[in-house]
This record gives structure tokens, C-alpha cells and sequence, in this order.
């Protein structure tokens, strides 16, 4: 019961965050900075939300490695609501180290998927995975 309500509201955020970008980019501030980092924002909450809907919903034989590396558009969004802020607020004009370091560590994160996808995606239960998954969550958090 819990489950599915939840579900619903996983399915219903999906199709307003789509509903959101689709108009935000069509209004005619659609190319101020501010604008495009609330949408990057929204895409990053729709898109963590979209992938725990497909995982609990339709791939729902997933594998081990699947089930803890996820990736993690969760890891973006509150470094773009930070920018966003900054632009909205007009505090600064151009990206800083902080966006740089940011983005490199997104795709630290994308990279190290690969990396342990190739060695240990068909094993099951495997705790080299479990335990990155660990680490990377503190990290992230």
C-alpha cells in the first residue's frame, strides 16, 4: 500500500519535472543562466526520481551491481541549486572552481561505474561494490 503510493508520487513528480522543463525552456527567459540552472536542477531531481521508478517498477530482476550504483543524479542537485542561486541572486557572472570540481566529481563517480561494472557486473553479492557504494554515499552526503 505504502509502496505503491509512493510509486505514484515517484511517477507523478516524473511527469511534472518534464512538464516543468518543457515550459521553463519555451517561456521567453528560457536562455537566462538562472533559468537553465533551475531546469538542470529539475532535470537532476527528475531524472534520480525516473531511475529508482524504472528499477522498482520495471527492471525489477536487476542485478546486484545494478541495485547499488545507481547513478547518482541525486549528487547534483543541490551544487546546481547552489549555482542557480548565485545567478538568480547575481552574485557572480562566470563558473567557478567549486562548478568545475563539481562536475569532475560527477564524472569521478560515472567512471568509476564503468571501471567496476567490467570486473564485477555479473557476480552477485559482491563486497568490493557494496562497499564503494558505502563510501561514495558518505561522501556524496
Amino acid at each position: 500500500m505504502i509502496k505503491n503510493s509512493l510509486n505514484y508520487f515517484l511517477i507523478a513528480s516524473v511527469i511534472i519535472g518534464i512538464f516543468f522543463i518543457v515550459t521553463a525552456l519555451n517561456s521567453k527567459r528560457g536562455k537566462d543562466n538562472s533559468l537553465i540552472y533551475l531546469n538542470l536542477v529539475e532535470l537532476f531531481f527528475t531524472l534520480n526520481n525516473l531511475q529508482i521508478v524504472i528499477i522498482d517498477n520495471f527492471y525489477t530482476n536487476a542485478n546486484f551491481f545494478i541495485r547499488n550504483l545507481l547513478i547518482p543524479f541525486y549528487a547534483l542537485i543541490v551544487p546546481t541549486y547552489y549555482i542557480f542561486i548565485n545567478y538568480y541572486l547575481r552574485l557572480k557572472d562566470k563558473i567557478t572552481t567549486f562548478e568545475i570540481g563539481v562536475s569532475l566529481f560527477f564524472l569521478f563517480e560515472i567512471g568509476v561505474r564503468f571501471v567496476l561494472g567490467f570486473y564485477y557486473y555479473s557476480e552477485d553479492k559482491n563486497i568490493i561494490v557494496a562497499k564503494y557504494s558505502q563510501i561514495e554515499e558518505i561522501i556524496n552526503a
